[in-house]
């Protein structure tokens, strides 16, 4: 259900920015986040979108404060998803069998996924810092994944 509701939130801000509606969308994007937190429901792919839009709106920012005010809600998120999406890939392949792991491969991919689309949107946002330091981590579960198929 909050998945839905996220993803509906993202249609909404998606519309709200190809209208121009800047200060619209990021007030949409803040009442998600205070109605459905990562505290109690946490961030899952969907939220890669709300990510991206909030970098999205930082980068059309021209005030230099604000821009730094709405690009670190983007980066919370992304980060929170990366921690969660490390937790569960070391988790599969530090605590399962093998025999386990190829029984649990869907999973593994899902967030082996998700660590992708944060690379991607962290590359596509110039925070080379957040790829620099995670891509080795992104290979090694990489061929994991790829052994298990």
């Amino acid at each position: 259900m909050t998945a839905t509701l996220r993803h509906m939130f993202s249609r909404l801000v998606s519309a709200l920015i190809a209208e121009g509606e800047k200060e619209k969308a990021l007030k949409a994007l803040d009442y998600c986040m205070d109605v459905i937190p990562s505290k109690s429901v946490p961030h899952t792919y969907v939220c890669a979108v709300l990510a991206s839009q909030y970098l999205q709106l930082a980068n059309a920012e021209s005030d230099p404060g604000k821009k730094a005010e709405i690009k670190e809600k983007g980066e919370v998120i992304l980060n929170e998803m990366l921690e969660n999406s490390l937790q569960y890939l070391n988790w599969f392949s530090t605590s399962l069998t093998p025999n386990q792991l190829r029984s649990a491969t869907a999973d593994f991919a899902q967030h082996l996924g998700i660590f992708s689309e944060i690379l991607q949107i962290a590359q596509n946002f110039d925070n080379e810092e957040l790829v620099e330091a995670n891509y080795p981590e992104f290979m090694k579960y990489s061929q994991i994944y790829n052994s298990l198929r």
